[in-house]
């Protein structure tokens, strides 16, 4: 049986302008939110995700030659690759010109 997420396993959302419709600018304020002074990703849960991705295609055999990060924020995932599987080609794209 799996457990259901109850809200303390969710990241607290920091106003109620982050509870309303899904935003569409992200702009620095957006960055200066989410990603500076208390991180909702931080580097270290980045770096646990990234590394739980590489160790399970590796368990499936699935070699990665590349990979391709979609809204790529501060681009923590291209920064893992980077350090841990130089190999490894990334590409980091994001729509917001302040990422």
């Amino acid at each position: 049986m799996t457990p259901s997420l109850t809200p303390e396993h969710l990241p607290a959302l920091h106003n109620e302008e982050d509870r309303q419709m899904p935003r569409t600018i992200f702009d620095d304020a957006y960055y200066q939110r989410f990603y500076n002074e208390d991180p909702v990703h931080t580097a270290q849960k980045v770096a646990q995700l990234a590394t739980a991705v590489d160790s399970l295609c590796a368990w499936w055999d699935i070699p990665v030659h590349s990979v391709l990060d979609i809204g790529a924020g501060p681009g923590m995932w291209r920064d893992w690759y980077h350090t841990h599987r130089q190999h490894v080609k990334v590409q980091s794209i994001d729509i917001s010109e302040h990422a």
